[in-house]
């Protein structure tokens, strides 16, 4: 009886993790739990939160223990097929600096910009979601080390918690 359990678990398991995987490259846009609004994005392999503080520059999560402020916070706003993300601290008192990629290729990195990208925010089980090209495999991923730094590019879907977020509601 007890091993019928324990193969009754792992089964779970292996379905839990084949709906993530599936969760994660879905094409079409999900809202976030709580909407648009301002949010604190952190990278739940890090447990850090993702900050800019750079036009221009590449985002990242960080494990250093200043007080990024405004800078880690980002405006989460409807667009037409997703949901544009742009960084409240940059664009305090200069143009806007949405999150945005260059080129959707691998292992390119999020930047901050004037222009907007649109991505989609997709659920990815526990409380955590995958932000991602829309009708792409390519997915924001915190590069390893995280520690004291972790560069944010686009890398194919795996899985990993490296690719999930968190997304904390300040404001809506």
């Amino acid at each position: 009886m007890r091993g019928l359990a324990m193969m009754a678990v792992l089964l779970l398991s292996f379905s839990a993790m084949g709906c993530l995987a599936a969760t994660a490259t879905a094409d079409s846009a999900q809202a976030p739990a709580q909407g648009p609004g301002v949010y604190r994005i952190v990278n739940a392999a890090s447990g850090t939160a993702l900050r800019a503080y750079k036009s221009g520059g590449t985002i990242f999560v960080s494990s250093t223990l200043e007080n990024p402020g405004p800078f880690e916070l980002w405006e989460i706003a409807q667009a037409e097929d997703g949901y544009t993300i742009k960084n409240v601290g940059l664009s305090l008192n200069g143009p806007p600096a949405n999150a945005s990629a260059r080129q959707t290729e691998q292992g390119e990195p999020v930047v901050t910009g004037s222009a907007p990208t649109t991505w989609s925010i997709r659920p990815a089980g526990g409380g955590t979601f995958v932000i991602k090209v829309p009708n792409d495999d390519l997915l924001w991923n915190a590069e390893p080390p995280v520690i004291p730094r972790g560069d944010v590019r686009l890398r194919g879907a795996d899985g990993s918690a490296a690719q999930r977020w968190r997304l904390e509601l300040i404001r809506d």
